[in-house]
Parts: C-alpha cells; structure tokens; sequence
C-alpha cells in the first residue's frame, strides 16, 4: 500500500474527536433536586442505570469521517516493479572523444555499467530509436555526453544522465574530391575547430608540395576552407594538441578511373526500340543481337563481359494509357531530374505492378521500379511509348540514370576513421562540434535505481471506493440519527 498524501492522516484526528464528543454526550450527569419524594414513586429499583453507549449514528458518522480522510491520503495498490532497467547508451562519435583520465567517453560509460542488471542497448543517435522505446511502456536511462532536445527527465519514466566533460576538438567538417583532367585531383576541405580558450596552432597534412605538411591556425568556432589541385595522395591528416577526437583528424582518399561504356542489347524490332534509342542517347553503346523478347540488356564492354542490368517491360499491354498529369516520381537516384510532362502520355499498361523499390507511380500503383544487387533489374509496368518517348527528356534522364549507375565514372572516393564505428564514414561540423562540448549531469546510481521502482503508472488508486464507502456510512447516520 502507498499513500500519495500521507500528510493527510493526520486528518484522522478529526473522526476520533467526533465520537469522543459524542461519548461525553451520552454519559450520565448528576443534577440537584429540592426533593427525591416522586423519583422514588416511580423508580423500580434503588440500582443507577448503566452508563449509555453512544447511539449507531455515531459509530457510523465516525467510520464514514474515517473513510473520507483515508480518500484524502490517496491510498493505492502499487504497480508491478519495472524490473531489469533498460539502458540506452549512445555510441555517437563524440562519445569516442578522450576525457582527462585517458579513457573515451564511451569506455567510460560502459565501465559505470559493468556488472549491472540492465538490458543494454546501443544507438548512434539516441533520439531517433528513444521514441519507440518509451512507447513500449518501460523505463529507459539514456547514458550520452549530451542533452536531448525534446525530452526532458520524467523519472522514472525517463532519466538521462551526461558522461562528457568539454574540451577542444579540431576536425575535418567537409570533404570532396573530383579527378584532375590532367592527372591528380582537386580536393574541396572544410576544418572547423571547437572548444578551447583561443587560437590553437597546429599541422595539415598532404595538401602542401608533393603531399608534405604546412602550419595551420585555427580559433574556436572557425572554418578554414581549402579547394587545391594535388597529386596522388592517400592521406589528409590534421594534428592539433589537446584534440579529444581522432575520428575526424585524417581523410583517406581512393581514386577510381571511370569504368567501361555498357552496351545496349535489345530487339529493335519491337517494343524495346525505344528504349535502346534512348540508351544510346543517354551514352550506352550498341552490342550486337536482338535479345529476349520483353526486356533490354545493358552489358559490360570490358574484359570478362556480363550483364550489368535488366530492363524488362510487358510485350503485350493491353491496359489502358499512363497519363503523365498523375505521374509522380521517387526521391531515388535513378529518378534523379525526373520530372513527367504532364500533358504526355507514357504508354499502355500491362499486367500487375512490378515488384521492387518504386521509381515512378500514379494513382494505380508502381509504373517502374528497382532491385539492387549483382544485377541491377528495372520494371516497367508498362510498355514505354507514346509522347513520353517523342518529346520528353525526362525518358532519357530516367535512361541516363541507369547507365551512370552501373557505369563507375571516374571519381574520388573520401573515407574517414568513422568507418572503425560500423557507419557512414561521412563527415560533418555536428559530430566535432559534439565532442568539444561534452557534458556531464545526473546521477547514474539514482537513476537506474528509480527506474528499477513500480512505475507509478501502474499503480491502482483506491480513493474512488474510500468515498464512496464514506458517504454510505455518513447517509446511513443521518438516516439512524432521524
């Protein structure tokens, strides 16, 4: 049993004073008279009367008086105990920054959670799966190095506690690269620093003559951009003393040649002479054969030929006109600059949607869609033709998208140190800001022990019976007392 108003038992008093009132009423008084002579006429016996108790309408007026008070305290059946808490711990790359003590963030966390009894859950953003956990109804103790906008501590519903301590942290923010048409390539760099009392000097790697490393000064809460023609090289690295964050310090860059021309092969004869016209327009070669009846092959020119992708269609399309007015596209790469005419007319559809991620739609369901693998397969859900094939480039924009795709154009790939984290190896001002600002706050043992408690959620109130029992036995002493 809990009480959410314990204060209110001391109210009890009041019930007690009522009947001791009501006793003292009932209770047998002396009284002087000028003469016993008619007392003793009329009296049976020379033995006094017992002392009379007091009437059922005080016991009742008591009881229901009682009753009331106990409502008042808010009485209640405590709910099921939550049991193992669950602990969201967050794994961002600012957890990765190194405190005073040596350790990262993250070790540090996961040190203060040795050998509890939690049920331990990892996210490299926290506030993206917390929704879901709290709906599930269970208490949930988020371990970061941050605050979490949107949710505030709502014990023991929700407790977050910070393992951070702020420091200064230097770092790559933006990255690109593009080949040099004559040999090497131009990079495109972002550093930005945060934290720290004031200007903080440090070194730039691969970016001076022949990859060498030059001086660099950065003041907290500044960018210093770079955009250099450079030669082959495998690494751009920063070095600052006192950065808490290694994971944004260094750059791998990886070129790549652009792969071989894919080769169209199609009957041209039949419904699949549009599409190879458009292939061709949209920088595909022409190979030799009529293929499959229903679909347009696009194959490798190189060494060791295979098919790249599969572009299949209905050879009989016997339902009626896609009109472009309800064509919408996806937000995929292939369907990249899109964008139906809406006074065109796309084809005849034929047969059920296609399976596969969706390119284009209308009210109907998929027009086309995609499956990704070794192979790359696009459906059409009609058979392409009418004015969509005359006169709108958006036929061979969605055509020019698939050969790019499966033809590797010449690039420059950028990895960073994320990639040891399992993810993105992106880069971006929010991960280095994070690890400079550390926070620490909470209490990790408070926290995981409320939310070890009954969630007061589940509590069943007893107050609602409490008055009405009270105000049964308050009217059953009016009705005695009448």
């Amino acid at each position: 049993m809990i009480l959410g108003r314990g204060w209110a038992l001391v109210l009890l008093a009041v019930p007690a004073i009522l009947l001791l009132l009501r006793i003292r009423a009932a209770r047998p008084r002396a009284a002087e008279a000028s003469s016993l002579l008619v007392w003793r006429k009329v009296s049976s016996s020379d033995t006094l009367a017992r002392r009379p108790r007091p009437p059922l309408a005080a016991w009742l007026e008591a009881a229901g008086a009682a009753l009331l008070v106990l409502a008042l305290a808010d009485p209640a059946i405590p709910g099921a105990a939550a049991g193992t808490v669950r602990v969201l711990l967050d794994t961002s790359a600012s957890m990765h920054a190194k405190g005073a003590d040596g350790r990262t963030r993250l070790e540090a966390a996961r040190a203060a959670l040795a050998g509890r009894e939690t049920v331990l859950q990892e996210a490299a953003r926290p506030e993206e799966v917390l929704p879901a956990l709290l709906a599930a109804g269970r208490p949930v103790v988020v371990v970061t190095d941050r605050r979490l906008p949107g949710f505030e501590d709502d014990p023991p519903r929700l407790r977050t506690v910070g393992v951070g301590e702020p420091g200064f942290n230097a770092g790559f923010t933006v990255a690109a690269a593009e080949p040099s048409p004559g040999g090497g390539m131009r990079v495109f760099l972002s550093v930005e620093a945060w934290g720290g009392p004031g200007p903080v000097q440090g070194t730039i790697e691969g970016l001076g003559p022949g990859g060498g490393r030059e001086v660099l000064t950065l003041s907290p809460g500044a960018a210093r951009d770079f955009d250099r023609s450079i030669g082959t090289v495998d690494v751009v690295a920063i070095q600052f003393p006192g950065d808490v964050l290694s994971l944004d310090d260094r750059l791998m860059l990886k070129p790549f040649v652009e792969g071989p021309t894919p080769l169209a092969r199609g009957d041209p004869r039949g419904p699949g002479e549009a599409l190879l016209r458009a292939l061709e327009a949209a920088g595909a070669g022409r190979a030799a054969g009529d293929g499959n009846p229903g679909e347009v092959v696009l194959l490798s020119s190189g060494e060791g030929t295979g098919v790249l992708a599969v572009l299949a269609f209905p050879v009989d399309a016997s339902g009626g006109e896609v009109r472009g007015a309800e064509v919408v596209a996806a937000a995929d790469p292939l369907a990249r600059d899109v964008s139906v005419d809406p006074a065109v007319t796309l084809g005849t559809r034929g047969g059920p949607a296609p399976p596969g991620e969706v390119l284009l739609a209308d009210g109907a369901g998929p027009l086309v869609t995609v499956e990704r693998g070794d192979v790359l397969r696009v459906r059409f859900g009609f058979r392409p033709g009418g004015t969509w094939v005359e006169r709108d480039p958006s036929f061979v924009i969605l055509l020019k998208n698939i050969v790019d795709a499966v033809r590797a154009p010449a690039r420059v790939e950028i990895l960073s140190d994320y990639m040891e984290l399992g993810r993105d190896p992106s880069v971006g001002p929010r991960e280095t800001r994070e690890a400079a600002a550390g926070e620490s706050f909470g209490d990790l043992e408070a926290a995981l022990r409320e939310a070890s408690l009954p969630d007061p959620a589940g509590r069943r109130p007893l107050a609602v019976m409490l008055l009405l029992g009270g105000a049964a036995l308050l009217a059953g002493a009016w009705w005695t007392g009448r």
